[in-house]
């Protein structure tokens, strides 16, 4: 179910970001434990690939609509993910505190 999963999101066309948000925060509350833990581990991913390139000064590549884009950390284009986690957070709190001061 894993790579059906990430490849449901990944390859989602013409959705607008904030259909993006509404479909993760779906399957983050969903009853399916695998497929909510994967859409909570797919949000703290997100913040952290925009948080590196912010601290970096680089793009994100990521593909919208079949088309591989380079954008800008804060791009509008890029759903802001960011929303969701404080209930990521309550619902899947990290316990290793290195890993938590990664972030």
């Amino acid at each position: 179910m894993n790579g059906d999963f990430l490849t449901e999101y990944l390859s989602q066309p013409k959705k607008s970001p904030q259909e993006v948000v509404d479909s993760l925060k779906t399957d983050l509350l969903s009853d399916d434990v695998e497929r909510s833990k994967l859409a909570a581990a797919l949000i703290r991913m997100s913040l952290s690939i925009s948080e590196r390139a912010r601290i970096h000064g680089t793009e994100i590549v990521t593909m919208i609509d079949g088309e591989v884009r380079h954008l800008d950390p804060d791009s509008p284009l890029i759903p802001d993910v960011s929303v969701l986690l404080p209930i990521v957070d309550e619902m899947y709190p990290l316990r290793d505190d290195r890993v938590a001061n990664s972030r």
